[in-house]
């Protein structure tokens, strides 16, 4: 198999990317910008980035450490203008300088607001007399933000006192107000209630007030959207209308979540127009890619900061390809920009004020964030966490008064230093988990409950004592055809009611089974039920609800107890002369990601870990208080006042992973976890731990274009690294497309034929599977093909034709086996084996 090495992976559901150095990648003017943190595919995204970099350090010369940047024309807009270029680079690259740039900006606007939650406009000279109901749409928009990335109430109030005071603006504003102010208005709106949960009428009907009053300014027929009222009643409609036209028709993509859920039938109506507005704004895109503005911007630069990020979100909306226009605009980008990083006014201007430029850095992070979406990047760990050169991995190591120390443990690598400060994480962390009230251990009184053959494999229901009259249920799950003693592995299951049953794939989803999936490859099984969980949900009790427990055991943890009941599972195991002891892994998902973790940390006799969505840092966690609620599962009840407070963390999942070095391990993470978001902090976290591990191929992190989930190509690769470390045997690797194939049944090479499932190709190739027991055959087939096998003989029927195939199928426990090169040869694939490491490359 090929090399899993010390490398965060970035890689999309279709396409797996495996680097085993840092790519050697030029685009450009690469040392304009200190270190670059993010390679892109792509040598025009790659430079578009480059170029916001080169800006923001342009940005840095105007900053004011009461106002957020020094009062030019147009001031305050640029504290929502740069807040969203930090924001961006923040969401794009996890580095802690750009979060505390975005927070500059936000906590500025205090500073500059005025007693009734209103701004005013500075024109260069003085500030206008009347406030713009602008500053209130677009700073609590910014409020929103700050609101999701640190779960401060106080932002979400901000916003809230922004947004109160526009149906005052609203129903104050004449006839000749611009329509672009009315939509603005509609879309906070939208975007308050949706983040806040506030069931306010006033709001809603000020809402659909403003939806309708921005479309008067819609004429139907022509699909022109005016800027102004007399522009309508004028008919005139030029370049400066159609840029305020496609801002927003972004507007409102930006925000389309938020409207078609307070506002759907608004929503509906305006989705449906914007593919037919589009032709009418495109007829005043200037060459350039640029918008008239007006006589002294006729080729306006800062217009194209709307047309990059309108077409980003457009085309992935509407499956449409307007990748011309968007490498257009950012051709005409950098050829105007300035030496220091400054953006011209027009293509024949050598004009740079800041203001030219600010509206257009807030929309590049857009494009490079759906590039990033895309699995557009080419990029390791080390590389990431250094943005801008800031010392994030110094900042990130600032946690308790023993960090500074690890820190230089880890650059010297002092091994009698380390294993000091590893013990001193090793008794924060114990302290978190509480003190155990047991004396001792209790005798197993290991109990049979059932017993049922798989076919496969055997499924053994257990019942074992872990303390004084506390009981698990588990289930045993042991290989067939195999050689005793085996491997081990502690599979631990998510948060579901039904327990274990998931983890062994007697209900739940698929994705889940992989307890079952390893007895298929060799491996012992052991599946238990967590407290609160399965059957051990106790009656009158809900499931995950620890509200008994903490009453009995005050002094320990829900998360103790549970590390408790692993390490007697462990204890059962060893006593077992079918386990190799010296062999045991420990593999979890979600609760029984960090399960895995934890007993990864503090039990030796585990010798590799797989976690998949375990955790994001507790620093940036919005729902940091999971791990010290009020109510439900409550994890670390000594943590809580802390949390509570706001205050700083004894400890968080990098220092975890310390205590579990140089261990290996394996975790996984989707760039769309719901449940742990801010997934580039694990990122930070491998980072952190990276310098500990001698052997590469022993830190293993995979962040994957998805959720929470644990999908078929990145359990395939964990189970390959359990392979590795735990010396079972290694499984041929089958990569179709790039795309690694998850194998459920043992493939089988006979005199030089490689033999596979039907039913894993069947899964694999999206066929469906008909099976014939009498006659022993299978028929794989789709809409374009038919292909039929049967056992003990020597060919097939593809699409009607007999063929010759490669060696007999045949009968392993239930399944029948074909040979896998004589498919894909049929179906007109091009087969690679390289036999050293038993992978095959199959592309079609």
């Amino acid at each position: 198999m090929p090399k899993i090495c010390n490398k965060l992976i970035i890689i999309p559901l279709i396409v797996m990317l495996f680097f085993t150095a840092t790519p050697q990648i030029s685009y450009g003017n690469v040392d304009e910008v200190s270190e670059v943190d993010i390679i892109f595919k792509s040598k025009d995204i790659q430079n578009l980035y480059l170029s916001l970099l080169k800006y923001e350090k342009y940005v840095e010369s105007f900053e004011d450490n009461s106002i957020g940047y020094s009062m030019e024309n147009g001031y305050p807009m640029y504290l929502y203008t740069f807040g969203k270029m930090y924001w961006g680079l923040y969401l794009l690259t996890g580095d802690l300088y750009y979060k505390e740039k975005f927070l500059k900006s936000v906590n500025a606007t205090e500073n500059v607001r005025n007693t009734d939650w209103t701004w005013n406009y500075f024109n260069g000279k003085t500030f206008n007399s009347e406030p713009s109901a602008l500053y209130n749409c677009l700073f609590a928009d910014l409020f929103i933000d700050a609101y999701k990335l640190t779960n401060n109430e106080k932002y979400l109030n901000w916003a809230k006192e922004s947004v109160n005071r526009l149906p005052e603006f609203l129903y104050a504003s004449d006839k000749e107000s611009v329509y672009n102010y009315y939509f603005n208005i509609f879309v906070v709106i939208s975007e308050y209630l949706n983040n806040s949960s506030e069931q306010d009428n006033r709001l809603v009907e000020a809402g659909k007030f403003a939806f309708d009053n921005a479309m008067k300014g819609y004429d139907t027929k022509t699909k022109r959207w005016y800027y102004s009222p007399e522009n309508y009643s004028e008919n005139k409609y030029n370049g400066h209308d159609a840029n305020y036209q496609l801002a927003q028709m972004e507007n409102f993509l930006i925000h389309k979540d938020a409207i078609g859920k307070i506002f759907p039938k608004e929503y509906e109506y305006f989705k449906k127009e914007i593919p037919l507005m589009l032709p009418v704004v495109l007829e005043y895109q200037l060459p350039s890619g640029a918008f008239y503005y007006n006589e002294s911007a006729p080729d306006s630069t800062e217009t194209i900061g709307i047309v990059l990020s309108f077409f980003s979100m457009y085309d992935e909306e509407f499956g449409t390809d307007n990748s011309n226009n968007i490498k257009k605009a950012i051709s005409t980008i950098l050829q105007r920009q300035a030496a220091n990083g400054a953006y011209y006014k027009t293509k024949s201007s050598k004009d740079i004020e800041i203001w030219f430029g600010d509206d257009l850095a807030s929309r590049i992070p857009v494009v490079l964030l759906k590039q990033k979406k895309d699995g557009d990047l080419i990029t390791d760990s080390n590389i990431i966490i250094n943005s801008t050169n800031k010392n994030t991995i110094l900042d990130l190591n600032i946690i308790a008064s023993i960090s500074e120390d690890l820190y230089g443990a880890l650059t010297k690598y002092d091994p009698l230093k380390f294993n000091q400060i590893k013990d001193s994480y090793k008794n924060i962390i114990s302290d978190s988990l509480g003190i155990t009230p047991y004396d001792g251990v209790v005798p197993f009184s290991l109990k049979t409950i059932s017993e049922e053959d798989k076919v496969d494999h055997i499924r053994r229901k257990v019942r074992f004592q872990v303390a004084l009259n506390d009981y698990i249920d588990a289930y045993l799950l042991l290989p067939k055809g195999v050689k005793y003693p085996r491997p081990a592995i502690l599979a631990l299951h998510q948060t579901v009611p039904q327990g274990k049953l998931e983890t062994v794939g007697i209900s739940g989803t698929e994705d889940m089974a992989y307890g079952l999936e390893l007895v298929r490859r060799g491996y012992i099984v052991f599946a238990p039920d967590t407290i609160t969980a399965g059957e051990r949900i106790k009656q009158n009790e809900s499931p995950y609800s620890t509200q008994n427990f903490d009453k009995t055991y005050p002094q320990w943890s829900a998360m103790g107890k549970m590390l408790w009941d692993h390490q007697r599972s462990l204890d059962l195991l060893e006593t077992l002369e079918i386990v190799n002891a010296d062999k045991i892994g420990v593999i979890g998902h979600s609760l029984g990601g960090y399960n895995a973790l934890f007993l990864a940390a503090f039990d030796n006799r585990i010798k590799a870990v797989v976690a998949s969505s375990a955790y994001t840092r507790m620093e940036h966690d919005p729902g940091v208080k999971r791990w010290a609620r009020d109510s439900g599962f409550v994890h670390f009840p000594k943590l809580k006042l802390k949390i509570d407070n706001g205050e700083p963390l004894p400890w968080d999942f990098e220092h975890l992973l310390t205590v579990i070095s140089p261990k290996p391990i394996f975790q996984s993470f989707g760039v769309y976890d719901s449940i742990f978001p801010n997934t580039i902090t694990t990122s930070q976290v491998h980072n952190y731990v990276k310098p500990l591990y001698k052997n590469e191929e022993d830190l293993n992190t995979i962040i994957f274009n998805g959720g929470h989930n644990f999908p078929p190509e990145v359990r395939n690769m964990s189970y390959q690294f359990l392979d590795k470390n735990l010396n079972n045997e290694n499984w041929p690797t089958i990569s179709i497309n790039g795309k690694q194939m998850l194998i459920t049944i043992k493939p089988k090479i006979i005199n030089g034929t490689i033999f596979i499932s039907a039913k894993d190709i069947a899964s694999q190739l999206g066929f469906n599977k008909e099976w014939n027991h009498q006659e022993k055959r299978v028929v794989l087939f789709d809409i374009n093909n038919k292909i039929v096998f049967e056992k003990g003989k020597k060919e097939m029927v593809f699409n009607g034709v007999r063929q010759p195939i490669n060696g007999n199928p045949y009968i392993n426990y239930g399944n029948i086996m074909v040979p896998l090169i004589s498919i894909f040869e049929a179906l007109d694939y091009k087969i690679s084996w390289n036999k050293e490491f038993n992978d095959f490359e199959i592309i079609s």
